[in-house]
């Protein structure tokens, strides 16, 4: 005859242990606090159709391709 399995009793929120507390290594360095940018002008998403090459050539340019999309449409409406 198998043994009688013991009910799973969890404890209440309260009744539980606080977390320990993990303390800053005192050589650590201090952490860093990053502002975020003001955006002077939202940006507004849009559908945009444009041939392959297109798309590849700013791709192929590295991260941050669309920004400079961006830049370059924005010289030639002259803006």
């Amino acid at each position: 005859m198998p043994a009688k399995e013991e009910p799973i009793i969890q404890k209440a929120p309260e009744e539980r242990p606080a977390a320990p507390r993990v303390r800053q290594r005192e050589d650590a360095p201090a952490p860093v606090e990053r502002a975020c940018k003001p955006i002077p002008r939202p940006k507004k998403p849009v559908s945009l159709r444009l041939d392959p090459d297109v798309i590849e050539y700013f791709k192929s340019t590295g991260e941050g391709w669309q920004t400079r999309m961006n830049a370059e449409l924005r010289k030639v409406a002259g803006l």
